[in-house]
């Protein structure tokens, strides 16, 4: 026998509970929020850039040397004041520009890392200028930093409300079978 629904203690509309569908909602928000790049790959990207810049700034510095008809002996009679201002603003304009378009130097593209605003978006052209200016700062007192910030960000991405991601591998399609390449 069926009860009435109109009796004491019949039927009742039930609504799912806020609090479990918070929880499920924050649990995947957490899932899907980018994981925190490894220190040894940030070290890894960064001496891969620094190594690029190296080599840029090498050729600048023969370039220079050869058009002013100076050897490298005579590298102290060159004007340095405003050559390290040039390869500075080359530096800093690599970085900050990389960073601002797309979040990857060359090295954090090569290692799968790219830079990211706290919530895990883009950053922004202020944001890449306020990280790389403090990066010198930042990598002499960074790894004491580091173990003292809760999510491991270095100084400098404290400093500009960013963190340094990893980049999940891209998925490769499959050709269908007797397709052409």
């Amino acid at each position: 026998m069926r009860r009435a629904a109109h009796a004491k203690g019949g039927l009742r509309s039930r609504k799912p509970a806020r609090p479990a569908a918070a929880a499920s909602d924050a649990a995947a928000a957490e899932a899907a929020r980018p994981r925190a790049a490894r220190p040894g790959l940030r070290a890894a990207a960064a001496c891969s850039d620094l190594v690029l810049l190296g080599g840029l700034d090498a050729a600048v510095v023969w370039l220079t040397l050869r058009l002013t008809g100076l050897d490298a002996q005579s590298f102290g009679v060159a004007p340095l004041p405003p050559l390290a201002a040039f390869l500075c603003l080359l530096d800093g304009g690599y970085v900050i520009g990389l960073t601002a378009a797309g979040g990857q130097t060359l090295g954090k593209l090569a290692w799968g890392l790219r830079v990211a605003d706290a919530a895990g978006g883009p950053v922004t052209l202020p944001q890449a200028a306020v990280r790389t200016l403090w990066t010198p700062v930042s990598v002499t007192v960074g790894i004491l930093w580091t173990l003292f910030d809760r999510e491991g960000r270095a100084l400098h991405d404290a400093l500009a409300g960013t963190r340094v991601v990893a980049v999940p591998p891209a998925r490769r399609e499959l050709r269908p079978e007797g397709g052409s390449a």
